[in-house]
């Protein structure tokens, strides 16, 4: 019985070990900052990720600074919380509540929270 056990156990450990040295897909769902890409540009809050808050979450009713946090009216607000938008917004994609953003408005605020948030 002992074998058997051993053998079973053997199998095992092979297939987990042949799993966890498959390669990662890491670059596929985090592809490189392209900077010359037109979506890219002018990935400022003045230059317009200002305008893709207002008009798609700090309006009457979600991120205007009196119901919802956080409030995305401002740049500083805005600013502390790139971390929570690039998650709800770019990667789980469920923000804004009322219809998804475009992948232009996507990239923009990805490149946005990935570059340190430039005002």
């Amino acid at each position: 019985m002992l074998p058997k056990t051993w053998t079973f156990l053997s199998a095992c450990l092979l297939v987990l070990s042949w799993n966890g040295c498959q390669k990662s897909n890491y670059a596929e769902d985090h592809p490189a900052i392209n900077t010359n890409d037109t979506c890219a540009s002018q990935a400022t809050y003045a230059g317009r990720i200002k305008k893709i808050l207002d008009v798609n979450c700090a309006y009457s009713g979600c991120h205007d600074g009196t119901n919802q946090e956080p409030n995305l009216t401002q740049y500083a607000p805005a600013s502390a919380a790139a971390v929570k938008i690039k998650q709800r917004a770019c990667i789980e994609k469920n923000m804004p509540a009322s219809a998804p953003l475009s992948d232009c408005d996507i990239t923009r605020l990805r490149v946005w929270c990935e570059t340190g948030t430039p005002q």
